[in-house]
């Protein structure tokens, strides 16, 4: 739940949310976005990704990856599951890091 702590905390803090302003437009409760950005969360359901989600703009397959829960999500999900998981993993990461740092000048 590591890689999706440090997601969900980037993409929020990218949208200059906080935490009480995602729980308050995604329905979810304070409580659980704070477990989940400190990777206590042992479980986020796929609904709550989706709402997350939606307000942080970013495809709900890619936090189910995270969240290693496409296996509890549509058809359509799963298909996406025969990818590496690790490496890809990293790779997003890799590119959540670039998206936050200096190198976008500004563009995002």
């Amino acid at each position: 739940m590591k890689e999706l702590a440090e997601a969900v905390t980037n993409l929020r803090k990218h949208k200059q949310l906080s935490k009480d302003d995602l729980s308050q437009l995604s329905g979810v409760s304070k409580s659980l976005i704070i477990s989940i950005e400190s990777a206590t969360a042992k479980i986020v359901a796929p609904d709550v990704i989706r709402k997350l989600c939606a307000v942080l703009d970013t495809d709900h397959e890619y936090l189910l990856f995270l969240a290693d829960r496409l296996d509890d999500s549509s058809t359509e999900d799963k298909d996406l599951v025969k990818v590496n998981r690790a490496e890809e993993k990293q790779e997003l990461l890799r590119y959540l890091d670039f998206i936050h740092s200096d190198h976008t000048h500004g563009y995002l």
